[in-house]
């Protein structure tokens, strides 16, 4: 017999029986009430048509009594039931709610966890920096700057500057293709030396910068820093150029300072290209690319964090 049972789809006879009692509960007392209201009626007509204290009135009298009572019973069990289910729901959608509740509270502490990261990675790296900018003694019309290659597109890691004004960070995007930073990354270095002061003639500037990086008068005149000296050194990783560290000045001021930054960058490049890897990593976190932050990367950012020099 179990074979048969197996045969049909069921670990066992008790399987099939147990799957009819439970649909026989979900819909019993609506079967009992509609059967119940059928009945009841069709018995109370017999009931009206035969004669008074005859044998087919006291029949029909016993079985319109039955069906009202389980008529009754039928209403009264599918109130409970109804009662059951609305309990039912009303406890899932408490559950719902709280739940709702916790994701809420969960993505505002994510949220506010992701803000503390960026604000502890932009320290460590700055710290970094500020460490080079001591060991060049860098000047206050100079700043160093970070960037890494994200999606075919330069993002900016950090900076550092003794000038306030010059080491805030005001476009985080740059072009792949453009610019100082673009040559330093194909070729591995570029050192601009020549370039006008821009204090000395706008004019001359504006003309040089525009024939040498392609750059039109708009955009320069948007510059926050026009810097006429730079000296920009790709960092690779693992024979794979990802990211370039840039010197600029808006004075004269970095053409004694060649040997000292190859100085530096051979002391730093292990750490610089550590910083870099992890800000590609890690960009969506440090830039809002995205929600797509999960706690193993926030274990990692938190140990990023632990390493910033205070």
């Amino acid at each position: 017999m179990s074979k048969i049972w197996s045969f049909l789809g069921f670990a066992s006879n008790r399987e099939i029986f147990s799957k009819i009692g439970a649909k026989i509960d979900k819909g019993g007392y609506l079967a009992i009430t509609s059967v119940a209201t059928l009945f009841s009626g069709f018995f109370l007509k017999l009931l009206s048509e035969s004669g008074f204290n005859t044998l087919p009135f006291w029949l029909f009298l016993f079985l319109t009594i039955t069906s009202a009572l389980f008529l009754i019973f039928g209403i009264i069990g599918g109130y409970k039931d109804s009662k059951k289910l609305l309990d039912a729901k009303n406890e899932i959608q408490k559950k719902f709610d709280e739940l709702d509740r916790k994701y809420e509270n969960l993505t505002i502490s994510l949220k506010e966890k992701e803000g503390d990261l960026r604000l502890l990675y932009e320290k460590l790296v700055r710290s970094w920096l500020k460490n080079i900018d001591v060991e060049i003694r860098m000047e206050n019309s100079e700043r160093v700057s970070i960037y890494f290659v994200k999606n075919d597109e330069f993002y900016i890691l950090g900076r550092y500057s003794q000038n306030p004004k010059l080491e805030k960070i005001h476009t985080q995007k740059f072009a792949l293709d453009k610019g100082v930073l673009s040559l330093a990354w194909e070729n591995g270095q570029h050192t601009e030396l020549s370039c006008p002061v821009y204090k000395d003639s706008r004019d001359s500037y504006v003309d040089y910068i525009k024939k040498t990086y392609g750059y039109s008068e708009e955009i320069i005149d948007r510059f926050t820093m026009k810097s006429c000296n730079y000296i920009g050194v790709s960092i690779e990783d693992r024979g794979k150029r990802i990211g370039v560290i840039l010197f600029e000045s808006e004075a004269e001021s970095l053409v004694n300072k060649e040997d000292d930054i190859t100085t530096v960058m051979n002391s730093y490049s292990e750490k610089i290209r550590g910083l870099i890897v992890d800000g590609q990593n890690y960009y969506h976190v440090l830039f809002k690319d995205n929600n797509n932050v999960n706690a193993a990367e926030i274990e990692v950012m938190n140990a990023l964090s632990s390493k910033v020099e205070m």
